[in-house]
Order: C-alpha cells, then structure tokens, then sequence
C-alpha cells in the first residue's frame, strides 16, 4: 500500500498487512539482494503484523532467516498478528471476534510466554525468578507496583525497568541493593527486566529476559585482583640468584665459540709479485698523439 497523497500536500502511510493509517512508515519486511545486503521493504503497524505476512509469503530457509532478523531486532520472535479477517474493516467472514485499530493493539501486545526476571531481595539477596504471563500480561510486574527505567548505554542494549511494590512503606525492610541503583529509598522486594521500544503506529514497549549473569553484567562492580605492593629480602636473594643462573647460561651459550684475542692477531703474508704478474693488474695506457696545441691519445 505504501505512501498516500492527501490534499494540500499531506500524506499517510497503509499498513501493508491491517491497512490502517500511519504516520510513518514504523516496521518493515526485511530482504536481503544478490550481495546479503539488508532491503526494508513495506510498511507495517508493528513487528507481529510483519511475522503474520512474512508466514503468508514465505517458507523454508527465507522464512527462517527473517524470523533470525526478527529476533535480533525485537530481542525475541514476536507473536503472530491475528488473522486479517478479524479485523472489522475486512468485509467477507462475518464469524469470530472483530478488532477495531485500538483492539487490535491491544491484542498484538497480550504476552503468552514467561519472563526471566532478577529479584532482588528486600534481605538483601539475588534470585532468577520467572514470571508468568496472565491474562496477557504480568502481573507480578504491573499489579499494584511502580516502574523506573534505568537507560544503558549503546543502541543494542536495552534499557533496565525496575519495579516495585508502591505500597511498601517504612514499616518494611529497606532495600538496600535496590537504593544503590535507583538512587532512592526502595522497601520490600524488587524486580528487573530488560524493557525495549519498538517501531510501532502506537507507542508500546517490550519486555525481555533479564538474568543474573545480566545483573552482574551491569550493577556489580569487579573487583580488582590484589597485587603484592613489594618482596620481602629472601624474596629478592632468591629472584637475584635466579637471574644471575640465567645471565651466566645466555653468556655461555654465546662464547661457546669464542677463541683466543691471541688468534686473530696473526695477519698472513702475501707472496711476491713479478713484473709480469703487477702488468697483468695493471695494462698499458694508449699511447700519446701530440698535436701543434693538443695533446690527444691515438
């Protein structure tokens, strides 16, 4: 569907697998040409409506290599968008349950998998939980509690949401580890998970794994190993002596075969030379020709 045109010289774009109208042109089928190079194609609403058609137009290997874009684009392999024909605006099947623009959002975003998570423990310790999907959300995360976005740095990282129990007050344990990295008094117990903004035709975000080898990734500083600030005496006599034993091997390897300064004083003497020999060495210039003003060789 693509671009449209309007009067007045305004414009939209059609989601090539709803058909609503958006502002942009959001997500996009991926193509690659005859040298790997990545090709976006189309116009999507969001990253399902992409699974959806690319399963319609698609199988085998192509399939599989944009469901592999998929999932490095969304951090994980989005669900399919409902059927076409539950849309209200598709004339035809008139049976099932129909979506309006809003609905359909609404249903696109309904999680069906659990979720990793890291707990931080209002005593203090760290636990990998996971967490199930109800009703088509979590509710461990969003029922009753507060969420803080922490940004990482780097466009592949996602950002860190952590969330807490609002109506903890001062009479619960204070959370220690959740106050060094929010910055704030935290009470009772707190979750992280990884939260990453989408391309979409209505703001959403999506939830990813976040693990304990995560939390240590990004919250725990390493600590450096300790090195020995000096060697004690016996330390040093014994490095010295070492050294020294492998000086005197690389000295003895190297004057193994030295001989006697003695030796190399000797010059040997050339034999006598004849007349003839030095005239061999050194032939007969040509002669002279003189002239009344220059003296020229004939």
């Amino acid at each position: 569907m693509g671009k449209r045109k309007l009067c007045e010289g305004k414009s939209y774009f059609s989601c090539d697998y709803t058909g609503f109208p958006m502002g942009s042109s959001n997500c996009y089928m991926p193509s690659w040409d005859a040298t790997g190079r990545l090709q976006k194609k189309g116009n999507y609403c969001n990253w399902e409506s992409v699974h959806a058609a690319a399963v319609q137009l698609f199988e085998g290997d192509e399939l599989a290599k944009i469901r592999g874009h998929l999932i490095e684009v969304c951090g994980k392999l989005p669900e399919e968008a409902p059927p076409q024909s539950s849309l209200e605006h598709i004339k035809g099947d008139t049976e099932g349950v129909k979506f309006n623009e809003s609905e359909w959002h609404v249903e696109c975003c309904r999680v069906k998998d659990e979720i990793t998570a890291v707990k931080l423990c209002a005593d203090g310790g760290v636990e990998e939980v996971c967490i199930d999907s109800n009703e088509g959300s979590y509710d461990t995360l969003t029922k009753c509690f507060s969420k803080a976005v922490i940004p990482r740095k780097g466009k592949t990282t996602p950002d860190v949401a952590v969330y807490w129990d609002q109506t903890k007050n001062l009479a619960d344990t204070l959370n220690l580890k959740a106050e060094m990295i929010l910055k704030q008094r935290i009470y009772g117990d707190c979750y992280l998970v990884f939260t990453k903004g989408e391309l979409c035709f209505t703001a959403r975000e999506r939830l990813l794994d976040f693990t304990e080898a995560d939390y240590e990734t990004h919250f725990v500083r390493k600590k450096k190993a300790k090195v020995a600030k000096g060697v004690t005496d016996e330390q040093y006599a014994e490095q010295r002596k070492h050294m020294q034993a492998e000086l005197d091997a690389v000295e003895k390897t190297f004057t193994a075969s030295a001989k006697d300064p003695q030796s190399y004083s000797a010059v040997k003497r050339m034999p006598p030379s004849s007349g003839k020999k030095l005239a061999l060495l050194h032939p007969e210039p040509p002669p002279v020709r003189r002239t009344d003003s220059v003296a020229s060789y004939a």
